[in-house]
């Protein structure tokens, strides 16, 4: 940004011609009073041409906003041609909205949202009641959908109370030179410059409010050498007069405070002596008690470089810092990176990448409360922008949101008596950074016959989570839990485990254990078996097995990648039937012998030009997308799988279905984590496009945590490129898909 760089000072100290849309020989030949008005004579002619001129030149600078590339499915996503000296794959991600109104034909900078959403405070340089850059707001009359459109105001210079009525007490002393306040309001604004202002708010108004100015300026204020950070509080009904930190301005450039939501931090931008170079970042910290701010110190190599870090901004939480630097490897001047607190310290910046960062400034990035948008300013050429630095949002995606703790708790239980194990049970928890192994508490019974859980662990939420849980004496179980998307804080996963108990030689009655008479016929056997296409050698989680042991004929459950276990008597023969949607059904004949490790079961697929020409809902578990490297674009050669889906659920109207986005392993897990969520996005928008609801189909990344190849050759890495369909039964939460074996709606 072009007033914030070369040192940030051009407040002082560069030519006023420096000012965007200001002449020096008009600032400094006028009076303030007249300078204002013949700018705003002179603006308004100039604007009424400004939108023509501006959009014609645009659009010729955009040769990518034409049609879309060729080869795509209608409606799905379509990932642009980058420049080649990016480095970075640009994803399938919405892209940044620019906020319309708010916006004018000149800069439009550093915005912080209200709690609620409905009020948008910012920084502009638009004629209004005072020169320069001043604070400005704007609400949102449509805040209460947090997902929806927004309805901006006409943008007002910046009075407390916020659209609220005023108060005579909403007053303070002017300062010299300063114009009137509005009747019963307060205003920080001055003739001088008031910028990069951060509030704190309670009960849904600002209490304290936070901005960046020059001392002796036109308003007058005192401060140090440099540029100063300024503060106001609202106590007893009054607004206290505005004045510099002593404890944290210094005789260098110190601004862009930004407080925390409890008050209790301040991050700040300095040039002073001790930092890295250039600007860095600084932390100071207030006594909630004497409201004394304690010396900032520098936010440390982590964080700073040798080149300029600036605009530094915190999560509701505080549990995410977000800032711009025009550090090396990035796609413009200035970027958005971001850092997570790990209990300790700040870790290494992340770019955001594409499409937040772009090839111009991209700056002061601030998450809302409820944590769905990110606002930012940017220069960037855009179809909708309207001048300088526009303000922006963005929807965030599910990588970038912050992480909370989910307790799980387990209630492991003996599966054949219902009742406490009476031996430890071994829980590993498996996830894509390592895993973890424990042991649960030995049960003790109450008079009740009533059982508390016996495992308890917090996780973090952001993964998918494999659990096993096993126990001597008994069969292990696996469990999946899903913790990724929106979840509150101190979320609770509570489930009961039943293990099975290993059966001890013998069996009767009407068990694969025993013979038709009741009798014995020895130990059995644990055998575990796949079915799969036998052109692919895919698994098939929509098939069915059923088991024949002499005149017993059993349905076997298939699991979600096509996996079955039957329990077999030494020695004994038995017959197993597989059928699935579009493929031959298969029978076979087999005789447990120590030789027989795994059965597969490969099923002939029936070549047909319509998958799923029955239309029966299990025949979409066997469909899959495929994708080419790094892309996300639906390729039209996928369009008959997406049809047949659409065709299932147009049937079903009862149907839900989750779709699941996978990735090969030749990037990151976070890269593959955004790929892999934008690939899904992109197969759920062309099913919409198809005619489906969209609150039918729930989509989902998973990186490369559930492969079906292991990668050995680069045919396995594309079956890798992927994305499936799990039908979610009704009461079924999204990650809990049903397994295949089971019964369509």
């Amino acid at each position: 940004m072009r007033f914030l760089k070369n040192g940030g000072n051009i407040w002082k100290r560069a030519p006023a011609s420096a000012f965007k849309g200001r002449s020096a020989s008009g600032r400094a030949g006028l009076p303030p009073g007249l300078a204002s008005l013949a700018a705003r004579v002179l603006l308004g002619c100039f604007l009424a041409l400004l939108p023509a001129l501006n959009f014609a030149q645009t659009r010729d600078s955009h040769p990518e906003a034409q049609t879309g590339a060729p080869g795509a499915v209608a409606g799905a996503a379509v990932t642009p041609a980058e420049p080649a000296a990016t480095a970075v794959t640009v994803l399938d991600s919405p892209a940044p909205e620019n906020l319309g109104l708010p916006n004018w034909q000149g800069d439009d900078y550093a915005p912080f949202l209200s709690p609620d959403g409905r009020f948008l405070l910012f920084q502009s340089d638009r004629p209004g009641l005072y020169e320069g850059q001043n604070l400005w707001y704007a609400e949102n009359k449509n805040f209460a959908d947090r997902l929806g459109k927004t309805d901006w105001t006409i943008p007002l210079p910046l009075t407390l109370p916020l659209a609220a009525a005023a108060s005579p007490t909403m007053r303070i002393t002017r300062p010299v030179g300063a114009l009137d306040d509005p009747p019963g309001g307060f205003t920080p604004n001055t003739q001088g410059f008031e910028g990069m202002a951060s509030y704190v708010f309670r009960g849904g108004q600002p209490v304290e409010v936070y901005f960046t100015a020059a001392p002796r300026d036109e308003g007058g204020r005192d401060g140090m050498a440099g540029l100063n950070i300024y503060f106001a509080r609202y106590r007893d009904q009054r607004w206290s007069e505005v004045r510099h930190i002593n404890e944290i301005n210094s005789d260098f450039d110190d601004r862009m405070a930004h407080v925390s939501a409890d008050g209790r931090w301040m991050y700040l931008v300095s040039n002073r002596p001790g930092g890295a170079g250039g600007y860095d970042l600084w932390i100071a910290e207030r006594d909630l008690t004497t409201g004394q701010w304690s010396t900032p110190q520098n936010a440390g190599p982590a964080i700073n470089t040798r080149y300029h870090e600036i605009s530094p901004t915190l999560s509701p939480d505080g549990k995410t810092l977000f800032f711009s630097s025009d550090r090396p490897g990035g796609f413009g001047h200035y970027d958005i990176y971001r850092s997570r607190y790990t209990g300790q310290a700040w870790a290494s910046p992340e770019n955001l990448g594409e499409p937040v960062n772009s090839a111009r400034d991209d700056e002061y990035a601030i998450l809302s409360a409820d944590g769905l948008w990110l606002y930012f300013a940017s220069d960037r050429r855009d179809l909708a922008a309207r001048g300088g630095l526009d303000l922006y949002r963005w929807p965030l995606p599910e990588w970038l949101r912050n992480p909370v703790d989910v307790l799980l708790a387990l209630q492991i239980l003996d599966g054949g008596t219902r009742r406490a194990l009476g031996v430890e049970a071994t829980v590993k928890i498996i996830y894509e950074r390592g895993s973890l192994v424990e042991r649960s508490r030995i049960f003790r019974q109450d008079p009740g016959d009533t059982y508390v859980n016996n495992y308890a662990r917090k996780l973090e939420s952001g993964r998918t989570y494999r659990i096993e849980v096993s126990a001597p004496g008994f069969e292990p179980q696996s469990l999946l839990a899903d913790y990724r998307g929106a979840l509150p804080a101190g979320a609770l996963d509570s489930r009961t485990v039943y293990l099975k108990p290993i059966v001890e030689p013998g069996g009767g009655g009407n068990q694969p254990g025993g013979n038709e008479n009741g009798g014995a016929v020895g130990e059995r056997r644990t055998l575990r078996g796949v079915v799969v296409d036998s052109a692919t050698n895919l698994p098939l989680p929509g098939s069915r097995v059923r088991l024949t042991f002499g005149a017993i004929v059993t349905e076997i459950s298939v699991g979600r990648e096509g996996e079955f276990r039957l329990e077999i008597p030494e020695g004994a023969e038995f017959r197993l039937h597989a059928e699935a949607p579009d493929y031959r059904s298969l029978e076979r004949s087999y005789r447990e012998a120590p030789a027989l490790r795994e059965i597969v079961l490969a099923l002939d697929p029936i070549r047909q030009e319509r998958p799923c020409p029955d239309g029966r809902p299990e025949c979409i578990d066997n469909l899959r997308v495929y994708f080419d490297v790094n892309q996300s674009a639906v390729r039209a050669s996928e369009a008959p799988a997406l049809e047949a889906v659409a065709r299932v659920l147009k049937a079903y109207p009862a149907l839900r279905i989750e779709v699941r986005g996978h990735t090969d392993r030749t990037n990151t897990f976070e890269y593959n984590q955004r790929l892999s969520e934008a690939r899904a996005a992109a197969v759920r928008a062309a099913l919409v496009q198809l005619g489906v609801a969209g609150d039918r189909v729930v989509s989902r990344g998973f990186s490369y945590s559930q492969p079906l190849a292991p990668e050995r050759t680069p045919a396995d890495r594309a079956l890798n490129r992927r994305v499936e369909f799990r039908r979610i039964l009704p009461n079924t939460p999204a990650g809990d898909a049903p397994a295949s074996g089971a019964a369509g709606p």
